[in-house]
Order: C-alpha cells, then sequence, then structure tokens
C-alpha cells in the first residue's frame, strides 16, 4: 500500500512561530490536520501536516518561502527522533557522524544555540 507522509517541520525562531499560529492555526481546514509533535527541551517546535495541506496556496507559499530562508527546517519525524533523545543542552559537546544531508546536524545546532538568542 502507497501512502503519502506527513509534511513534518520545525520552526527555528519565534517570529515564524507566532506566524504560524496566527495565520494558519486560525484556519480550521489547517488546525484540523496539524499535530505539534513532542521535543524535550520544546526549543524548536515540531509540527506534522497532513499532505493535502498543500492544496492551501497560502500555506505551501509560506511553507516554501520559510525552508528556503531557513526560518523552517523540513525534516521526517523519524529523522528527528536520535536529537530529540539527546536533549542536547547549550552545554554540551556533540559531535555528529551522521550521513547526509545534514538536517540531524541543524537540528543538533538549533538545540546547543537555544539560548542565545
Amino acid at each position: 500500500m502507497k501512502q503519502t507522509l506527513p509534511i513534518t517541520f520545525r520552526i527555528r525562531d519565534q517570529q515564524t512561530l507566532q506566524e504560524w499560529e496566527s495565520e494558519f492555526l486560525s484556519y480550521p481546514h489547517i488546525s484540523r490536520i496539524a499535530t505539534k509533535l513532542p521535543h524535550p527541551s520544546n526549543s524548536c517546535p515540531s509540527w506534522q501536516v497532513l499532505p493535502f495541506a498543500l492544496e492551501d496556496f497560502h500555506f505551501r507559499y509560506w511553507l516554501s518561502s520559510k525552508t528556503k530562508t531557513g526560518h523552517i527546517s523540513r525534516q521526517e519525524f523519524v529523522s528527528m527522533i536520535p536529537v530529540f533523545l539527546l536533549d542536547i543542552k547549550s552545554y554540551h559537546r556533540v559531535l555528529d557522524l551522521c550521513s547526509s544531508p545534514g538536517s540531524k546536524t541543524i537540528q543538533a545546532l538549533d538545540s546547543l544555540y537555544q539560548h542565545h538568542e
């Protein structure tokens, strides 16, 4: 059985989080299909949205432009688990031995520097 995976992304800054909450979670058709994913420190909130949300042009444009500018990071949830389980703090040292493309590295860096904004 072939099934499309949900769209999963991490919000990397407060302004983008506020946009997400005010612009999209207020839309009933988006809020019904959006799920906040668990994270130990809640530093970069992660969300999962069902694929048909891309039918909404405004959401698709927002997701694309925020990804291109680095305000959000698109990453499958299963790829987020290792860094979630490490619960990295700003005083930790991390050696990343994962393979490309580097989304776990960005996630680890976000965790390391979450208190330095």
